[in-house]
């Protein structure tokens, strides 16, 4: 079809890189048996090519989009940036993606629209690096411009920064525990959501952790000093600089 034309057309164009469609519901309907499948594929792919880890990306469309926005809310340091289309996002999650390059395109005839523009306009968009895309009325449009070589050109022009200076993270679950510099050790036991917020300032890491156990820190190249210091809810450390910072927290 034109879309498939269009998508040949512009990946022809572009070099030395891989395009993957994989198909899977990712965590949608509360099952993580397409989540694994994901992952397990994008993993034999990183094992088996020479790929950029600093330079990968997500895409997907209606049920696609539902597992970008699971793929990248989940772990969102592991891609360089992300466009999900025709879908919306499970809020507790969003700030999960300050730090990643991304689009994201709807359309007012998708059954996902009215419920994406409530979800987003709680947000000031300023914080994040993304880019909203509206198209009114016609659905076959989308097809045409979520493959718009100007937005993936933007998009593959990416690459990831592994050590920002804010990382914010919400969980409500063991199975994912890492964004950026930041581990969580546990969700504390009876609580939904455990979620982390750091910010490292003039040398600093600020640190704002509720409902976790404790977090490592992968000490960030921003932080130079022989001794570190670390406050923690308001708590002030100061520790010898150690690649790995790890801390307990009382429940």
């Amino acid at each position: 079809n034109s879309a498939e034309g269009i998508r040949v057309q512009y990946f022809t164009k572009i070099k030395d890189t891989i395009a993957v469609s994989i198909h899977g519901r990712g965590m949608t309907f509360a099952s993580y048996i397409g989540d694994s499948a994901i992952r397990e594929n994008i993993e034999h792919i990183l094992n088996r090519y020479n790929i950029d880890r600093e330079r990968i990306y997500v895409i997907g469309q209606c049920s696609g989009g539902y597992s970008t926005w699971s793929l990248i809310t989940k772990t969102p340091s592991f891609f360089a940036a992300a466009y999900p289309s025709s879908s919306y996002f499970f809020e507790p999650e969003f700030q999960n993606l300050t730090n990643l390059k991304m689009y994201s395109l709807t359309s007012e005839v998708t059954g996902a629209y009215n419920e994406f523009q409530k979800r987003i306009s709680s947000y000031d968009l300023t914080e994040f690096d993304c880019n909203i895309m509206y198209v009114p009325k016609t659905y076959t449009a989308v097809e045409h411009l979520i493959l718009d070589a100007n937005v993936l050109s933007d998009i593959m022009n990416s690459k990831r920064n592994l050590y920002p200076n804010k990382v914010h993270y919400c969980t409500y679950m063991n199975r994912y525990r890492k964004a950026y510099w930041i581990t969580v050790h546990s969700v504390l036991h009876g609580k939904i959501y455990g979620v982390i917020s750091a910010e490292i300032k003039n040398g600093d890491i600020i640190v704002t952790a509720n409902n976790i156990t404790g977090f490592t820190i992968e000490t960030p190249p921003q932080v130079t000093s022989d001794t570190v210091c670390i406050i923690i809810n308001g708590r002030e450390l100061t520790m010898k600089w150690r690649p790995k910072l790890s801390f307990e927290l009382e429940g």
